[in-house]
């Protein structure tokens, strides 16, 4: 059985520095069964970002009605550099009275430096008790020693809330009332 719910990324605490010149410009980004299902908005240059952004799963439930899966938060710090190639051509008439002028021709690539995975919190929905899930604060587990090693206790809160209805039921409630309303 399936159930719709309600994840909500309410922020983060104490997060790693991962440039010399900058603080982190953090996103998080919400991942179930292996694909991405939304992402929070940047937050520059904060070690403290606040998010409160809502997503919506689909979550398990057993025969008791216990949830069950996960949902993966990947911790982002964005990565806005440019580079640039510049050409220029001088075009213009001599003398002579032959063509001549400017034009300048640049070249951005804004993919040259990718986004940087910092860490990633694994939300397990049948680790925890439905009162727990009304909001939680979940330890990151980074992805590389240097942010380990910073010392740093960071962790993001969430929340979630359980739908009552799964998509299927729902399917079905509304088939049902379009066979009832066409009786009419």
């Amino acid at each position: 059985m399936e159930s719709i719910g309600i994840l909500r990324v309410v922020r983060a605490f104490n997060l790693p520095k991962t440039e010399r010149t900058s603080k982190i410009d953090a996103y998080i980004s919400v991942i179930q069964n292996g694909s991405v299902i939304g992402k929070t908005k940047v937050q520059d240059d904060n070690e403290e970002p606040v998010w409160e952004q809502s997503f919506i799963v689909k979550v398990g439930r057993d025969v008791t009605g216990r949830l069950g899966g996960s949902i993966i938060l990947q911790l982002f710090d964005e990565n806005t550099f440019k580079d640039k190639l510049s050409f220029t051509v001088k075009v213009g008439r001599d003398a002579t009275g032959r063509l001549g002028g400017s034009i300048i021709l640049q070249l951005f690539d804004e993919n040259t430096f990718k986004d940087k995975l910092v860490g990633h919190v694994n939300f397990d929905f049948s680790a925890m008790t439905p009162d727990q899930m009304k909001y939680v604060e979940l330890p990151f587990i980074f992805e590389e020693d240097k942010f380990t090693k910073q010392g740093r206790n960071s962790r993001v809160a969430v929340s979630f809330h359980p739908g009552i209805l799964s998509s299927a039921f729902m399917k079905n409630m509304w088939a049902a009332a379009l066979v009832s309303s066409a009786a009419f």
